[in-house]
């Protein structure tokens, strides 16, 4: 075969090779981009995963020993939490002990004042003594609510301008006031004091004196739950039913003091039950109802204050889950000692619920 002749064939086989090669470079480098692609999603995943904002929470806890509440000297080192079987990184712990916002929600439905109940002078007194008792610098606001929000006090006036106002509901005739049948919204009314609060800031309060009745509101108790999870407002209750106005009830009304009772629970709040006097010395059988009443009016502003130290004696904590909450689910948090094992001789009080991400 001839010089010409030899090339002209080499060049026709690689002519007929060129496609095959290609091809094969092609499926490779497809591979390669394929291989490529899902590494790169892992990554960004994995990355997306580490970076979640959601993953990042600020939660209010109170911590109790026998000797009461502890102030200063708390670490993250301190506490120790888990969700969904996982520990929670706990990473600070903070005083914030200034600046708070106060919503006061006064129920004024007729069950608070109507059968000579004195449930709604209990709680005009204990919101007095509250205002009294509160660190300068703190904001109010309030609220009075039956069927809805009637009498409104935004943040911003002083502490003076808001004892004026408790005085008038303080000598309100009641029984002429809008009528007889004055119904309770208290979830409705729940909502419409954390508005107020919007945005939320660390610290952020809803005081409720009530005695937890619940028989007119449009909305449902889940939402209450969501509004205060997602927005870290803790619920103070001082419940101001005794058991013989309890057992007057429907069963639905009976049974919304248990409900609301839990909401401070899950929240990080406290409830404060009437009489609280019989946390501290059970009164006889024999007490009459006057009595009890004179000893509860006496404790009121020892009341006011044990609850001013709570509001404003917690720890924010700033802690990562492991994973996405991806429905209101319950968690974990304890104190533990020196070498990580749990602190039996503490109560940590907590918003022992999470939602999800909003």
């Amino acid at each position: 075969m001839g010089s010409n002749q030899a090339s002209e064939f080499d060049s026709r086989l690689a002519a007929s090779r060129r496609p095959q090669v290609t091809a094969v470079l092609n499926s490779v480098a497809w591979r390669l981009a394929i291989a490529a692609f899902l590494l790169l999603g892992t990554h960004a995943y994995a990355m997306a995963e580490q970076e979640d904002s959601c993953l990042n929470r600020t939660v209010p806890v109170n911590v109790f020993t026998r000797e009461g509440l502890v102030g200063e000297g708390l670490t993250a080192a301190d506490f120790r939490g888990k969700y969904r079987g996982k520990p929670v990184e706990i990473v600070s712990a903070t005083r914030v002990a200034k600046g708070i916002r106060i919503v006061l929600l006064l129920d004024t439905s007729e069950s608070m004042w109507g059968n000579a109940s004195g449930s709604l002078q209990f709680g005009i007194e204990m919101i007095r003594n509250l205002v009294r008792s509160a660190p300068n610098g703190t904001s109010f606001a309030l609220l009075t609510f039956a069927s809805h929000v009637e009498d409104r006090v935004e943040f911003g006036r002083p502490p003076e301008s808001l004892q004026k106002e408790l005085d008038a509901l303080a000598t309100r005739n009641w029984g002429h006031y809008k009528g007889a049948g004055r119904r309770t919204a208290l979830f409705d009314s729940l909502l419409a004091a954390l508005d107020l609060l919007q945005p939320p800031r660390p610290g952020d309060v809803i005081f409720l004196a009530s005695d937890g009745g619940e028989n007119a509101s449009q909305n449902h108790e889940s939402r209450v739950v969501t509004g205060f999870l997602t927005s870290g407002t803790r619920l103070f209750l001082y419940l101001t039913a005794s058991p013989p106005q309890l057992r007057m009830r429907t069963p639905v009304e009976a049974f919304a003091p248990s409900t609301i009772v839990n909401l401070t629970d899950v929240t990080g709040g406290e409830s404060f039950p009437y009489p609280w006097s019989d946390a501290l010395m059970p009164h006889p059988m024999s007490e009459s109802q006057s009595a009890t009443e004179a000893r509860e009016q006496e404790l009121l502003p020892s009341l006011a204050r044990s609850v001013m130290r709570e509001i404003f004696g917690f720890y924010s904590l700033q802690i990562k889950l492991p994973k996405r909450v991806d429905k209101v689910r319950e968690w974990n948090l304890e104190a533990v000692g020196p070498a990580g094992k749990r602190n039996l001789f503490t109560r940590v009080v907590y918003p022992r619920l999470l939602a999800p991400c909003q």
